[in-house]
């Protein structure tokens, strides 16, 4: 689940895991390989052509729950970044698990 300012928003696991991995490398391309092999380490048997289908579900999720401002643009040819409209999200290097947590935003 994902936590801000009171809200929270439960993702499955996988999609969770999925959105962990953009929220620990903000604004940077992730190649459709990468994400494969991080969700193959949840056990799951994630093809290039399954991560397109997550990130299609984050980004249709992302959006029903307007979640703060996120979204996860196509880079062509290179794979997928997380964007945040405010930007203020961003404008510091990634917290450690338990100081997101104490910022307000939290993966279980």
């Amino acid at each position: 689940e994902l936590r801000r300012t009171g809200r929270v928003v439960t993702f499955t696991r996988l999609l969770g895991a999925l959105l962990q991995e953009f929220f620990d490398a903000p604004q940077r391309v992730l190649s459709r390989e990468h994400l494969r092999r991080r969700l193959q380490g949840l056990g799951s048997q994630a093809t290039v052509e399954a991560v397109n289908t997550y990130v299609h579900r984050l980004r249709r999720y992302l959006q029903a729950q307007r979640v703060f401002g996120l979204r996860i643009d196509t880079v062509r040819g290179q794979g997928y970044a997380l964007r945040c409209s405010t930007m203020s999200i961003f404008r510091e290097p990634p917290l450690p698990a338990a100081d997101r947590i104490r910022a307000g935003v939290a993966f279980a």
